[in-house]
């Protein structure tokens, strides 16, 4: 069991907590046939919530987070990884999930997304555009009808789509 003060920011034991909380979801998503899109924890040493956010293709309904939060509320309980007690929270993402991974642009090649950048790409830390790909080391946005940028996945700090906004290039 790990506890946990929350309000600590960069603390270890956070990081260590959420790790094991992927560890545990992660395979048992897999078998659902669901994909993990993100654990959070928040709370503090008295009691908390773990959220865990699920996705899979063509979306996510009520029953799928029903039965996701069965499976995981069991496996949980049995590996009893939190000190304290905590509220199981099962989600689908949203419409505004943050794309973080190769498959997460895969999934939305064509749509218009504003990508946030560590260390400026081409001279500039913001991009927004149409995704054309991605591969495990860069994502091939449309910034315009005869511009391409490769964005590293390794600089991209933050990457969400431009819901309702029609392709400009």
């Amino acid at each position: 069991m790990i506890e946990v003060d929350i309000e600590m920011p960069g603390n270890p034991r956070k990081v260590e907590l959420l790790e094991a909380l992927q560890n545990i979801v992660q395979p048992i998503l897999a078998s659902l046939e669901m994909e993990l899109v993100e654990v959070v924890y928040s709370g503090h040493s008295r009691s908390g919530v773990v959220r865990v956010f699920i996705d899979r293709p063509g979306g996510v309904t009520l029953e799928d987070c029903e039965r996701a939060h069965q499976h995981l509320g069991y496996a949980l309980d049995a590996a009893d990884p939190i000190a304290h007690a905590y509220t199981l929270e099962v989600s689908s993402p949203g419409l505004d999930r943050p794309l973080r991974v190769e498959r997460d642009f895969l999934r939305h090649r064509g749509e218009r997304v504003r990508i946030q950048v560590s260390s400026p790409v081409a001279g500039k830390r913001e991009w927004r555009g149409e995704i054309e790909g991605a591969d495990r080391e860069k994502v091939l946005l449309r910034v315009s009808k005869d511009q391409v940028v490769q964005v590293p996945l390794s600089e991209v700090a933050q990457a969400k789509l431009l819901i309702g906004e029609r392709s400009g290039g």
